[in-house]
C-alpha cells in the first residue's frame, strides 16, 4: 500500500504540521476530516496532520482527496494552506475561488487552505495545458513512470505574504499558464522534455489571480535556457 511523506512545518506554537499521501484511508491513523471526494482509481490519498507540539499527540487528521500535496504555510491565524499536483483533469474548486480550466492529459496545481481546526475554507486551481512540440495524444500517463512530453505543472512552493496572499511557486512544461499583465516575462522556454519556472499570487480569499509570470533562467551567455524551480522563500517585506 504505502505512504509518501512530502513535508512539514511548525507553527508560532510550536504545532507541526505534516502532508503525505497513502494508499489507505485507514493509515495510520483515523481522519477526523475528509474535503476533496475520494481519490480516482491508481491513486493515493493526500493528507494534512495537526501534531500537538507539547506532546506529539494528533489534533486532527484531514484527508485530502483529490490531490497530491507537496508543500504547505501556516499563517499567524493557524489557517494551513497547501498546494500539490491535483489527483482528477479537472481538479477540484469551491464556489467563487480561482480556476483553471485543465483537458486531459494535463493535471491542474491545486491550492487548498484549511480552516485552524482542518475544514476546508477553500480549494482553487492553476496550471498549464499545451506543450509545445509535443502531441497530447501520444502523452503516456503511467502511475510507473513520468513521461516529460506530457502537460506537467509543478509546484514546489506556497508562500503566505504580509498580506496574506498565497503564492506558489514551481516548473512547467507548458506555454499557456495564465499570466497577468505585468508579469516579469510571459516567455516560457519550455517544450517537450524541458521546463521553465512560473511564480504566481492568488488573492488571500484564493478568488482571483494578482499576479503571474514565467520566472527564466539565464545560463553563462546571457541566454534565457530555461529552469526548474525547486525552492522559494518569502521576505517580510513580501518579496519572494
Amino acid at each position: 500500500i504505502g505512504s509518501y511523506p512530502f513535508g512539514a512545518v511548525a507553527d508560532a506554537n510550536g504545532d507541526v504540521y505534516w502532508i503525505g499521501a497513502s494508499g489507505s484511508p485507514a493509515f495510520p491513523f483515523p481522519f477526523t476530516t475528509f474535503i476533496l471526494g475520494s481519490p480516482p482509481a491508481g491513486s493515493v490519498l493526500g493528507f494534512v496532520v495537526k501534531f500537538r507540539g507539547a506532546d506529539g499527540s494528533i489534533v486532527w487528521a484531514t484527508a485530502l482527496g483529490a490531490m497530491m500535496p507537496s508543500t504547505i504555510a501556516v499563517d499567524a491565524n493557524g489557517r494551513a494552506t497547501v498546494a500539490g499536483i491535483a489527483s482528477a483533469t479537472q481538479g477540484l474548486t469551491t464556489p467563487r475561488a480561482y480556476s483553471f480550466a485543465s483537458v486531459a492529459p494535463a493535471n491542474p496545481v491545486e491550492i487548498v487552505q484549511l480552516s485552524a481546526d482542518g475544514g476546508l475554507v477553500f480549494a482553487a486551481t492553476y496550471g498549464g495545458n499545451t506543450v509545445e512540440g509535443s502531441n497530447a495524444g501520444a502523452c503516456r500517463k503511467s502511475p510507473a513512470f513520468i513521461d516529460l512530453s506530457c502537460p506537467l505543472t509543478e509546484v514546489a512552493a506556497v508562500l503566505i505574504d504580509p498580506q496574506d496572499h498565497i503564492w506558489i511557486a514551481g516548473s512547467t512544461n507548458t506555454t499557456d499558464i495564465p499570466l497577468t499583465a505585468t508579469a516579469y516575462t510571459s516567455k516560457c522556454v519550455c517544450g517537450n522534455y524541458s521546463s521553465d519556472g512560473y511564480l504566481a499570487e492568488l488573492s488571500a480569499d484564493g478568488s482571483s489571480l494578482l499576479y503571474a509570470t514565467y520566472v527564466p533562467g539565464i545560463n553563462a551567455e546571457g541566454i534565457d535556457a530555461g529552469t526548474t524551480i525547486s525552492a522559494a522563500m518569502i521576505d517580510s517585506e513580501g518579496n519572494v
